[in-house]
């Protein structure tokens, strides 16, 4: 946990409840009314956010130390994406008006806070170009390096959809990409569950030379 995560649940500790984080449990409402920020303090959900056509994709993943619900608490406005427990944890859940006197009364985490927003809506657009620029085995292999890296362990709870969704391809081309970086000993997979095993192997791993319909 670094330094301005720890500064921000000594802060919010006293004001919070702590609430288990259940499998598959669903702890946000697209469009739900901005009650209550929560810092994830173990676990991992995935952000998701709905279609146009009523479909339902995987927009973020968020885990130890991220918070949940802060933008729609700064902002006001209705939360923007809904929120699925993908791997059982705990987090502490405080009122949106406490959130918010914690950072008045709080310079520095303020700012750390506005760091945190910038942050967010820079890998935004850094999606953007990916989705512009990328053919769909650089964004899987780009993908599954970010997730093995934040999840410090090589292991990315999610399913072959989900990482569709976040790498904005579709099922069948990440079935392709895992398919070719199982043959070449970089990932193992299982139900809802890819393990990078060779990191320095999946890093060296040329995305072009990869192959989808």
């Amino acid at each position: 946990m670094d330094s301005s995560t720890a500064e921000l649940r000594t802060a919010l500790g006293p004001h919070g409840r702590t609430r288990r984080l259940r499998l598959g449990e669903r702890v946000v409402i697209e469009g739900g009314s901005a009650g209550s920020v929560m810092l994830i303090t173990s676990g991992v959900v995935k952000v998701v956010a709905t279609t146009p056509d009523g479909d339902e994709v995987a927009i973020a993943i968020r885990r130890a130390g991220d918070l949940i619900g802060d933008h729609a608490a700064i902002s006001g406005l209705p939360r923007s994406a809904g929120v699925t427990v993908v791997e059982a944890g705990e987090a502490i859940v405080v009122p949106a008006n406490r959130f918010l006197d914690v950072l008045a009364e709080n310079p520095s985490m303020a700012l750390s806070q506005l760091r945190r927003v910038l942050r967010t809506l820079r890998e935004s657009d850094e999606r953007l170009v990916e989705i512009v620029t990328m053919r769909a085995g650089d964004r899987v292999v780009r993908r599954l390096r970010a997730l093995a890296q934040e999840s410090g362990t090589g292991r990315i709870n999610l399913s072959q959809d989900e990482l569709a969704a976040l790498s904005a391809t579709s099922r069948s081309a990440v079935a392709q990409v895992l398919s070719q970086l199982r043959a070449a000993g970089a990932i193992t997979t299982a139900r809802r569950s890819i393990e990078v095993v060779d990191i320095a192997k999946l890093e060296s791993i040329d995305p072009l030379t990869l192959t989808t319909d």
